[in-house]
């Protein structure tokens, strides 16, 4: 399935576009620059084409901060597992030297660009287009990600470099739809870390912050002939804690993965134990009746003594007695040790 990959510098539209082009509402979209951190992915489907979508962070020169250069590494992945790039840049500010920067970037991968400006709401206001000729661009596609102005024949002709899809053949069956896998938790408990080594790569940004992950990303890969879609989502956090719009809506979204996931992995850190809170995320669980594991991440830094391990895994399954159903795994998803039991 081809990739195409969104790219532009921050607060251009690109999550708008996103969930313009794949119909949904996967993708954070926010005033606040820096919104989309990791990459987020969804399936497109347009002209009888099927794609693979990719959001991107916001492209930013400079190095300033741990997530400026994870989100720059993260975005260099996407171009580099993409097939096509869509690169945004914003009409309403204009032409922008990270405008260019990051174009030049684009044109050594030697795959098709477009290029598009996005908050042009219609015809009229497609005077600042002009302005952007100077990258050298033969083809500028003026759309309106929030409205819908032009989105629809910028990706007709996208799709045009997507090969015509194979017909099946005679008792051949259709693509098996894919193993929907959530990773839920508290904020800092490993959920990413977890992603990322049971990806094998880094797929998410990782750090010590509380917060990192701000948007449901999703992740589909194959194993051992198999499929699945990999979310980690944002830490979620208790009600009265929760003070800011957007990690309100990150939460929302953590839950939202619950409905659309077969099976939910409910991580807890080992150093701090079970907290009310990790009940209440269970709870979310059973109540949308979704299959559960239990992870118990940091196992390696867990007291060693046989007795103690012995006691805190009775205590956590007599906690978790509503969920009888749900298998205890003790693992470190740092080291790797015992990861392979959640994807045996």
């Amino acid at each position: 399935m081809a990739i195409i990959a969104i790219v532009g510098r921050t607060n251009v539209g690109k999550s708008t576009l996103f969930n313009r082009i794949s119909k949904s509402s996967k993708a954070l979209v926010d005033d606040l620059p820096g919104v989309t951190r990791d990459r987020n992915y969804a399936r497109g489907m347009w002209d009888e084409k099927s794609f693979t979508l990719v959001d991107t962070g916001g492209y930013i020169i400079k190095d300033d901060s741990l997530f400026d250069q994870s989100t720059r590494e993260q975005i260099f992945h996407a171009l580099q597992e993409a097939d096509m790039l869509l690169f945004v840049a914003d009409g309403k500010t204009g032409l922008h030297p990270e405008d260019s920067a990051l174009l030049n970037i684009l044109r050594r991968t030697s795959k098709p660009i477009f290029f598009s400006v996005n908050k042009i709401d219609g015809p009229e206001q497609q005077g600042p287009l002009a302005d952007f000729y100077a990258l050298g661009v033969q083809d500028i596609y003026p759309i309106s990600a929030a409205h819908g102005f032009g989105v629809g024949e910028l990706v007709s002709d996208m799709v045009k470099f997507i090969p015509e899809p194979a017909s099946l053949e005679a008792g051949e069956e259709a693509e098996v739809s894919e193993i929907r896998i959530s990773i839920l938790g508290r904020p800092n408990v490993g959920k990413s870390t977890l992603v990322n080594r049971v990806l094998g790569a880094p797929r998410v940004i990782v750090s010590p912050i509380p917060g990192t992950t701000r948007d449901a990303v999703d992740t589909l890969f194959e194993r051992d002939a198999r499929k699945y879609l990999l979310i980690d989502t944002a830490g979620i956090r208790k009600k009265g804690k929760t003070k800011e719009k957007l990690e309100k809506l990150s939460i929302i979204k953590a839950l939202q993965s619950i409905d659309k996931s077969h099976i939910c992995v409910l991580l807890i850190d080992a150093s701090e134990g079970v907290a009310d809170q990790d009940l209440h995320i269970a709870g979310y669980i059973q109540e949308r009746y979704r299959a559960c594991i239990v992870g118990v991440n940091k196992w390696d830094a867990f007291d060693s003594n046989p007795k103690t391990r012995k006691n805190f895994l009775e205590d956590l399954k007599w906690r978790f007695r509503f969920m009888p159903f749900a298998p205890i795994l003790t693992f470190s998803a740092l080291t790797g040790k015992g990861t392979q039991k959640v994807l045996p």
